[in-house]
């Protein structure tokens, strides 16, 4: 069985607050060009160091956004 998050690093915005975890290679990236660097090396996780916006961590509890494919879907049912 494949493990989702078994090859994910945790990454972190400017501000510390968490993003979406990324895949190892993208963070090798980050870091070779100085965009990033290491918080923790268990978990690994890496912060940037420019400003991002969008693709943050979501909570449990919100609700996902419903797109317009999945209510076209619902409607043909």
């Amino acid at each position: 069985m494949k493990h989702e998050n078994a090859n994910r690093v945790f990454l972190l915005n400017r501000d510390g607050k968490p993003l979406m975890p990324c895949r190892p290679r993208k963070a090798r990236l980050l870091l070779k060009s100085g965009k990033a660097f290491v918080v923790k090396k268990y978990p690994f996780t890496i912060q940037l160091k420019y400003g991002s916006y969008g693709y943050k961590q979501k909570k449990p509890q919100d609700p996902l956004p419903s797109s317009p494919l999945s209510q076209q879907n619902s409607r043909q049912a």
